[in-house]
């Protein structure tokens, strides 16, 4: 609200004389104490006469043609003009302002990882991180290599097609916990932990050490250590449809863990709260943010071995 903006800024100076509106209903009548001076025909006039010093337009961006109407009346007087466009009405993702050429650009969905700059900052995160993880725990590595071929047969790691990035597919890498065949007839989201028939498979699965595979995706460049968590091409198709924005969080790579998982949405839990919050980490992205996930996710990892 104008009014209240300009209230709680007085330092700026301004005092809010009035409001015109086409409403007849609201004609004499107060908004917020202040009152009603007239209709958009009377602007023109009282700005011709000097009622006042400034006039903020702020009808919505569908009234092209009122507003053009209003800028042209308002041309005949020395009243400074500002327009405040009714973005509120939008949901919308890093809103800023920027001009290509000397012409004004609103960003409406945007992340800071937009820049060339952010994106070179991510991927020499990505790198000196995964580089130095894989390092330290490549023992690890070994053992569970092992762990995996003793306790079931078929390949030690599995890969399954996932959408990432701007929505393409890549494979992604896992130590396999489950069967060979385990999703080779019905094809269903979730139920993960009902497909594991070893022990050891749980126990990878609880402490995500399946997971640890997915630092060789992030070296190849097709995962981010921090990010949404990827899904199967035919689920995204499906959710798509269902989920509201659901595609925005593909404007940034998929990621091993994320602000969604270290919440507790990840596994069988809710994808329209695990969306609102890796839409969430797109809009604050930052290093700091970045390393602030990965240190609950050791944190939490550690509490379950608890």
């Amino acid at each position: 609200n104008i009014s209240n903006a300009v209230r709680s800024n007085k330092w700026l100076g301004h005092d809010i004389i009035g409001y015109f509106d086409d409403d007849p209903t609201l004609i004499n009548s107060k908004i917020n104490g202040v009152p009603v001076l007239g209709n958009l025909n009377s602007v023109a006039l009282d700005a011709k006469n000097g009622v006042f010093d400034e006039v903020y337009i702020c009808l919505p961006l569908g009234e092209e043609s009122k507003i053009n109407q209003l800028l042209n009346s308002l041309t005949d007087s020395t009243a400074t003009v500002k327009y405040i466009p009714d973005l509120f009405s939008f949901d919308l993702m890093h809103t800023q302002w920027s001009e290509i050429n000397g012409i004004p650009v609103i960003s409406i969905f945007d992340t800071p990882l937009s820049t060339n700059t952010a994106k070179y900052v991510k991927r020499l995160e990505d790198l000196v991180l995964s580089i130095l993880i894989i390092l330290l725990i490549s023992p690890l590595l070994i053992v569970l290599c092992i762990g995996v071929k003793i306790n079931s047969p078929g390949p030690i790691l599995y890969k399954q097609s996932r959408v990432g990035w701007n929505g393409q597919k890549f494979n992604i890498f896992k130590f396999r916990s489950m069967p060979v065949n385990a999703e080779s007839s019905i094809l269903k989201w979730g139920g993960s932990d009902g497909k594991i028939d070893s022990k050891f498979g749980q126990f990878i699965r609880k402490y995500s050490l399946d997971e640890l595979p997915q630092f060789f995706n992030v070296l190849m460049g097709n995962m981010s250590i921090v990010g949404p968590r990827p899904e199967r091409d035919i689920f995204v198709e499906k959710f798509r449809k269902e989920i509201p924005r659901y595609m925005q969080k593909h404007m940034v790579k998929a990621g091993i863990t994320g602000w969604a998982q270290i919440n507790g949405w990840r596994g069988d839990t809710s994808l329209e709260k695990r969306v609102e919050f890796d839409l969430d980490y797109i809009k604050r992205w930052s290093l700091w943010f970045d390393f602030k996930i990965i240190v609950f996710t050791i944190i939490k990892n550690i509490n379950k071995g608890a």
